[in-house]
């Protein structure tokens, strides 16, 4: 499989306009042999934060029909993209700004539950978590998968993000033998998550002063713990789920004895990026 991908390389939003590693790595997992043949075929694809549009084109290529939604800016980027690869009939380029999926724009095609749910690089900002992940909960049901990929760069970002996901999703963490190994990182983590029967709401337990007395030792007594483990936390830490983290870290070392996780070098024409086997 060929996806040519046009990159903005500059300019304020060039972040976005990027295709960052991790997009690599659910792409050529969305194209393994992991998912049954044809299992891509008519699915109902909702893709978040999309960037270049990496993945949603993939899974286009692949038979679903994708909705890929960015910020109104980054729009051209991803319809160029989306005529460069002739997908015009299986990938539908939207706005969609986090936290807005009830504005009267949106809800014209805001056609929820979607079959499946793809948000790969968007945990870059602790300010925007929590409106992503109403989103995310808004576009999916009882029978949604969601699929989040995620570059480790800062510790308790990865953690408040992993926070805020446990309030609405079920996760677990696709193991790195399931990944294809030309496109395995230590450096990042692919996620699966299912929509939880009662989400919690958003902001719910705050205010809860006797809960937080009871586990305010207990909290310190971790951050202590993990201060002695992984080094000195900043002023964003979130002491929740650091045990979790820990133990997440510890499989990937492990399995780092075993597997050459070196990134694979990114081909570049246009910027062309070429997967093998799908």
């Amino acid at each position: 499989m060929c996806i040519i991908i046009e990159q903005r390389p500059g300019g304020d939003d060039q972040d976005q306009a990027t295709v960052w590693d991790c997009a690599r790595t659910c792409s050529a997992w969305f194209a393994s042999d992991s998912f049954p043949k044809d299992y891509w075929q008519g699915k109902r694809v909702l893709e978040l934060g999309a960037g270049t549009g990496l993945c949603g084109l993939v899974l286009g290529k692949l038979g679903a029909r994708v909705t890929i939604t960015e910020l109104p800016e980054l729009l051209p980027v991803l319809e160029k993209n989306v005529q460069l690869n002739h997908l015009q009939d299986h990938c539908f380029v939207k706005s969609l700004p986090w936290g807005e999926h009830n504005a009267p724009p949106v809800q014209e095609w805001f056609n929820t539950p979607y079959d499946v749910v793809v948000a790969v690089e968007v945990a870059y900002s602790v300010g925007v978590h929590d409106i992503l992940v109403q989103t995310m909960a808004a576009a999916s049901g009882p029978q949604t998968a969601i699929y989040v990929g995620q570059e480790h760069r800062w510790r308790d970002v990865d953690a408040w993000f992993l926070e805020e996901l446990d309030k609405s999703f079920n996760l677990t963490t696709v193991p790195f033998d399931q990944l294809p190994p030309a496109y395995r990182s230590k450096t990042s983590s692919v996620y699966s998550l299912t929509l939880k029967a009662s989400p919690l709401p958003i902001g719910a337990g705050e205010g809860e002063d006797a809960r937080a007395e009871q586990e305010q030792d207990q909290d310190q007594e971790e951050e202590e713990e993990e201060e002695m483990v992984l080094g000195p936390r900043d002023p964003f830490h979130c002491p929740k789920l650091t045990k979790k983290l820990q133990q997440l870290a510890l499989e990937k070392s492990k399995l780092e004895q075993h597997h050459d996780l070196a990134p694979a070098p990114l081909a570049i024409q246009q910027v062309g990026v070429v997967f093998f086997g799908a």
